[in-house]
């Protein structure tokens, strides 16, 4: 699985607030964090580090895995969609973007062990 950008889970939590019906102002409230973090997180200009982007989770009711698996299915999908329209794939092509795939999946799997 490719690894998200910090702006792929700013974007996804962004997804989460507004389907929560919240502003970012509500959920500094909630989270005890400044709005303006807040929408630097989401704008991708900040990357959450892990008890913000733990706090930003819990209060919109999910967990940093969910939203960094989130995150980074949508770049797998932008990724597959640009080998797409490169032109015809070869069945190497077709390997090789498995394989780096695979490792990225890999080093993501430990990412998530880590943190819990």
């Amino acid at each position: 699985m490719a690894r998200p950008t910090a702006a792929m889970v700013g974007a996804a939590l962004r997804a989460r607030r507004e389907h929560a019906g919240i502003t970012p102002a509500d959920l500094g409230a909630i989270t005890g964090l400044a709005a303006t973090l807040i929408g630097r997180v989401e704008a991708g200009t900040v990357a959450a580090g892990g008890p913000t982007l733990a706090a930003l989770c819990a209060a919109l009711g999910t967990t940093p895995a969910a939203v960094i698996v989130e995150a980074a299915e949508h770049r797998a999908v932008r990724e597959a969609r640009q080998v797409a329209a490169d032109g015809p794939l070869t069945l190497t092509d077709l390997r090789r973007y498995r394989d780096r795939l695979a490792a990225q999946a890999q080093r993501f799997d430990e990412a998530l062990a880590v943190l819990g």
